[in-house]
């Protein structure tokens, strides 16, 4: 008989958390407008420190947005597969990692849409905020634990 020893949740969750970011990640690095805020962002961390960098040389990372984006993709998948066979992670970071893959889909076969999928996407990441702020009581609508009685006294 082969007994397994039960592991904390926080290993669980510490590895769904790396998949997680790690989808995030490869979803941002596919969105030409985020794409080019990062490399802006790296090049004025480069200045603070007195090195002088054009904006343009990291564009040749857009050449590679499609494979980000899969890459994204596929880290997504594994957090799924962790949350569905094995319980573990959080149902609302699959779903901002979701948005974030729907908002930054690099095909040009769906440029035209590709506003349509930056709201669907920007909604299920404010979705995704929103319930994560509700849970931890950021956000009362209503005392949840005296039925929203103030004081905890009826009448």
């Amino acid at each position: 008989m082969i007994v397994m020893k039960k592991t904390g949740k926080k290993n669980g969750k510490s590895i769904f958390g790396w998949l997680g970011s790690a989808s995030g990640s490869g979803a941002i690095a596919g969105a030409h407008n985020v794409c080019h805020a990062l490399c802006q962002g790296l090049v004025l961390f480069l200045a603070l420190f007195g090195i002088a960098v054009s904006s343009t040389a990291l564009m040749f990372l857009e050449d590679y947005a499609v494979y980000f984006w899969s890459m994204g993709l596929f880290f997504l998948l594994i957090s799924a597969y962790f949350f569905a066979v094995r319980k573990q992670g959080s149902q609302k970071l699959l779903l901002a990692n979701s948005g974030i893959l729907l908002a930054g889909i690099p095909f040009r076969q769906f440029e035209a849409f590709s506003a349509a999928f930056l709201a669907a996407g920007g909604a299920m990441i404010a979705f995704s905020v929103f319930l994560y702020l509700n849970e931890r009581n950021f956000l009362v609508f209503g005392n949840r634990n005296n039925g929203g009685r103030k004081n905890g006294k009826s009448g």
